[in-house]
């Protein structure tokens, strides 16, 4: 029974033209560049090795540095929350600065219309950093996957 299908019998014209070629021989420098690059990237320092070349201990420490600048921004974002909450700019102002007292309360009614603002989109921010930053994680895991299936099969 024919097979009519326009995929398969392009890929047999290309393989049929392929094996008609004639095989052509390599430059004769090219064995000895292609050791040498080898041998320079193994003397690489593993600092500009890929990631995947670290040793296990500056991997962790790298993962420990990124997790816990991550839980001090999100400490820093409830801190922030919380301060902005107890603060009370009129009474500053009075105190310090009584010259000010007559931007007291518009700068006053600013910063509490700011942390209202900040109590109330507080968890959608945070809900948004962690997702932004999950998001970015697995992109980073699915480039890495598709260039090493890619890379490996060459």
């Amino acid at each position: 029974m024919p097979n009519h299908d326009p995929h398969q019998s392009l890929e047999a014209f290309v393989q049929r033209a392929l094996r008609e070629l004639p095989a052509q021989r390599a430059p004769a420098a090219l064995e000895a560049r292609v050791l040498a690059a080898l041998r320079s990237r193994q003397r690489l320092p593993w600092w500009q090795a890929g990631w995947r070349a670290w040793p296990v201990v500056p991997q962790v420490a790298v993962l420990a540095a990124a997790g816990a600048a991550t839980l001090a921004v999100a400490w820093g974002f409830f801190e922030g929350a919380h301060a902005a909450e107890t603060f009370s700019l009129t009474t500053w102002i009075g105190s310090h600065a009584p010259w000010l007292a007559t931007l007291g309360s518009a700068a006053a009614t600013l910063l509490e219309a700011c942390a209202l603002c900040a109590r109330k989109l507080q968890p959608v921010l945070l809900g948004l950093a962690v997702l932004m930053t999950g998001a970015y994680a697995a992109l980073i895991a699915l480039g890495s996957g598709i260039y090493r299936s890619l890379t490996l099969k060459r």
